[in-house]
Formats: structure tokens, sequence, C-alpha cells
């Protein structure tokens, strides 16, 4: 007597990854997963006879290839013949959607529903309790206030189990904005505004704000004061010179950039720098907030990165806190400053090394003497 393993272990994969949610993972041990078919054979001898380990391994490649599991990275072999890996990641499948005619009737008076939406998701998932839950406050009589955005969001979906993002946080996230699209319903429908987190900048005075266009954004406070007080003074030594500094307060700047379209009409056609420290997190604060707002022209402040390597390379720190030196961020990073080979090989030795300028090396003291554009701070 014999059985078709690789159907059993195909079989066995599918029905486990249905307990595993769409775009999730869950590790599965294989030959704890070979134990569990040679008790489903019934008796080892059943095993052997359907082509044993060798079928079993061929289940679990040809699993692969239907992208039931997936190979993980970094994990040993297991030292057979066909070779597997210890562990695989088992890939959560798309549910087959569950539809209510009924409920899709009855919340289409209120929101407009795409068929692609109807058809895509479970109406007993998030998604759809979500859709309810706007639908029930659209038709609701009761008196509403105007409230914001985050508060409107938890009130909304406050009892709706999500467990990727928090309620309150739901309608200012990318899914929840793609989900008011596809319905039709914008934020004063929901009868909530934005309130964006303000952040500490400075103008030149002699431009009006309708005719900004170059921003500097500076990562520290020191340095944004510096910058500053340049400025004010006519010391500025770079040939660009911002017309407006933002304080982008490391991170922050990923929440707190929002406001800019509230100081400004168009923002489409500002020429935005950034700068900060010259190590692997600087950078990524920049990588971040650039990926965040691609509509927006974001680019690093080259001329003051090369100041960093050039002069404030004295100046250079180990790296105490955890970075990830990743080479191709390194390949980026010179390629956007656009570094002649001495300053490239100066970014090559701090990277290897382990090493950072801080930002604060640029500053009335280390500047002097520095030539730039025909200027020589004195």
């Amino acid at each position: 007597m014999s059985i078709d393993l690789n159907r059993l272990v195909e079989k066995e994969l599918i029905n486990e990854s249905k307990y595993v949610n769409f775009g999730q993972k869950k590790r599965i041990d294989s030959m704890r997963f070979e134990t569990r078919i040679k008790q489903m054979c019934k008796d080892l001898s059943v095993y052997r006879a359907s082509g044993g380990y060798k079928m079993f391994a061929q289940g679990i490649l040809r699993a692969i290839d239907l992208g039931i599991i997936k190979e993980m990275k970094s994990v040993s072999l297991n030292g057979r013949n066909p070779v597997l890996k210890k562990e695989y990641w088992l890939l959560g499948i798309r549910k087959k959607p569950h539809l209510n005619k009924d409920l899709i009737l009855k919340v289409s008076d209120e929101l407009d529903l795409p068929l692609s939406l109807v058809n895509k998701y479970d109406q007993d998932g998030p998604e759809w309790l979500k859709i309810r839950k706007i639908y029930e406050f659209l038709k609701s009589n009761e008196p509403k206030e105007y409230l914001i955005r985050e508060e409107r969001s938890l009130l909304l979906f406050g009892d709706v189990v999500d467990n990727v993002i928090e309620a309150e946080k739901f309608l200012s996230s990318n899914k929840g904005k793609q989900l008011l699209d596809k319905i039709g319903i914008n934020l004063s429908d929901l009868k909530c505004k934005i309130v964006r987190e303000e952040f500490l900048w400075w103008k030149d005075l002699d431009i009006r704000l309708v005719n900004l266009r170059k921003i500097l954004i500076v990562e520290g406070l020191a340095t944004y004061n510096t910058i500053k007080e340049l400025l004010v003074t006519s010391k500025w030594p770079f040939k660009y010179r911002p017309d407006m500094v933002i304080f982008g307060s490391g991170y922050k700047i990923h929440s707190s950039f929002e406001y800019i379209e509230d100081l400004f009409i168009n923002t489409r056609n500002l020429d935005i720098k950034y700068f900060g420290d010259l190590d692997p997190e600087g950078f990524q604060i920049y990588f971040q907030l650039k990926n965040r707002y691609r509509s927006h022209s974001i680019q690093l402040a080259v001329e003051l990165y090369h100041y960093l390597l050039d002069r404030g390379y004295q100046y250079k720190t180990l790296v105490l806190t955890e970075q990830s030196f990743i080479k191709n961020s390194y390949i980026r990073i010179w390629e956007e400053l656009g570094l002649h080979p001495q300053l490239k090989l100066i970014l090559e030795n701090l990277w290897a090394e382990k090493l950072r300028v801080p930002q604060e090396a640029l500053n009335k003291e280390t500047i002097r003497g520095w030539r730039c554009n025909k200027v020589v701070v004195k």
C-alpha cells in the first residue's frame, strides 16, 4: 500500500496556512512536519513504500514553487539527501470572501462601493467592520461635533479588532486614506479635520512667504540655530542659500513635515534640502522622509555634506548607538552627493571604520576662512 506523499504534503501545508492571516507568515519546522506526515500514513512502512523522505522533500520543494511556503535566510540545512532547510516560512493565503448581498445593498445607499471592494474583502474581517461603522455613523441622526481626525478615528473604530493599526491612527494611515477613497467618503463627511503638528522654522524677512522656494531642513537644534545666525548676519558661505530653515528634530520631521501644507498653497515647486549627521541614522531619517513624501522635491544639502567630509572630518567620532552600515545605502549616498574621488574615499573610510561626523562640526568657529562661491567667513 502506498499514498501520494507529494499531494499529502501540499494538502496539509494548505490546511495549516488557513490559520495564518493573508500577508503574514509562520515558522514551520521541517523535521516536525515530516513526523506529522509519517503519523498520517498510519504505519511507517506505508511512508517508506510511498517514497519516504525523498518524496517528502519533493513535496516541500513543490510547495515552495507553488508559493505555499518560502525559504528562510540564515537557517541551517538538515544534512539529509535531498537537502532541506530546518525551517521554512508558511505563508498566509487569501481567504475566499464571504459575501453578504443584503449587507452590500444596505450600505450602498450611503457609500459608493466599487466592485473590487465588494469582491476583495471578507465581510467578517476588519475592513468590512470599518465600512459598517462608517455607514452607521453617516445614518445616525445624533448631533455631531467637528472632531480632530485622530479623535474621530478612535470613536469610530475603537471596538474593531485590528492587529496592525491602532484605532486612533487608522484614518491617518495609508490604509485608512485608501479605504475612504474607495467608498467615496472624505474627512468632512465624517465630521473631522486634520490638525498638523507644527515644526520650528525661520524665514528670510526680505522674502514674502508666498515667494519662498528654497527650504533647508536641519536635523539638530544646535545646528539649526547656527545656520539661522549665519544667514541673519550675512556670514553664510555656501552657494545654496535657503529662504527658510526648518528644525527637523530627528525622526519627528516624518510626521511634522505635513505642516508645510498649512504654510504653502502650492508645495510642488519648493526646492527642499536636508542636512543632518553624517552617519547611517542621519541618512535613514532623510531616506524615510524622501520616500514618505515622494510628491515633494527633497534632496540632500550636498554642499553642507561636502563640508562635513572635508573640514568636518577631523571631528569624526565613533558610532556608539546600534546603527546599520549597509553597503547599498553607502553607494546611494555617495551617488546622490556626487562625490569626487577624494571625498568618496573619506566616506568609504568612515563607513568601513563605523565612524561618523556630527552635524555640529559645522559651526561659527570651524567655518572661519571657509571659501565657497567667493565668500570668505571671517
